[in-house]
């Protein structure tokens, strides 16, 4: 009888240890972050990479792993950041070469997720602005984008924003132009602008150009002011 108690008694113990064990090792497991996409910056030649914030409460950081090459064998650690950032900028790149990106979350006792989905990116040349020079005042119905090409583009699309009190705000997306057409276009020639320039406003464009799946760049911004003739 003292031995099957004390059987019992062992057993218990041993399934009360497997199950803190377990329940502990659930704890540690975190998710792997979410990525969402790479991609171009206006300001310089760098990739942008950002994810969706992990849900856990006790995230210190992520890791951001980088490779050339497709296999899951060749990525490196190029960079750690707090908690509270959701993207990275990585400026150490040549243009025209591909990279693969991934993430991973670290908590406060050092458990590392599992990597994120890979994301690639090859970042071409910037498109050089033409016109309107830079700081240019020009009249409203005569407003007119041209831009150089960029080799490996496929297709271009030019932005301009409005400068308000509470930031900028995008006024027109322009549809698509390509390469086999002239590089020109007068402002809301596709009928999409959300509004019309008026005298005395402040706006900034840029040219983004795309060479396919995950290949692309963003001109730097330039700057022009809108005045009607005679005023």
């Amino acid at each position: 009888m003292a031995n099957d108690a004390l059987k019992i008694t062992f057993s218990i113990l041993i399934i009360f240890v497997s199950s803190c064990s377990e329940q502990n090792t659930n704890q540690d497991q975190l998710q792997k972050p979410q990525i969402l996409w790479a991609n171009s910056t206006p300001d310089r030649d760098s990739i942008l990479i950002q994810w969706e914030a992990n849900t856990e409460s006790d995230i210190d950081s992520y890791k951001i792993y980088r490779s050339q090459l497709a296999g899951e064998e060749d990525f490196r650690l190029i960079a750690e950041v707090p908690n509270a950032d959701d993207q990275y900028e990585d400026t150490e790149i040549s243009l025209g070469e591909k990279y693969y990106y991934r993430v991973t979350a670290l908590n406060y006792n050092s458990i590392e997720s599992e990597p994120s989905d890979i994301v690639y990116y090859t970042l071409l040349r910037k498109p050089i602005l033409l016109r309107p020079i830079e700081n240019a005042v020009i009249p409203p119905d005569h407003i007119v984008f041209e831009w150089m090409p960029v080799s490996g583009a496929s297709s271009y699309q030019i932005h301009v924003y409005k400068s308000r009190e509470d930031g900028w705000w995008e006024i027109w997306q322009s549809s698509m132009t390509y390469p086999y057409q002239q590089l020109k276009r007068v402002f809301n020639d596709d009928y999409l602008a959300l509004e019309e320039p008026q005298d005395d406003g402040n706006y900034r464009w840029n040219v983004t150009c795309s060479g396919g799946k995950s290949a692309g760049s963003q001109s730097r911004w330039g700057h022009f002011s809108v005045q009607s003739l005679g005023n």
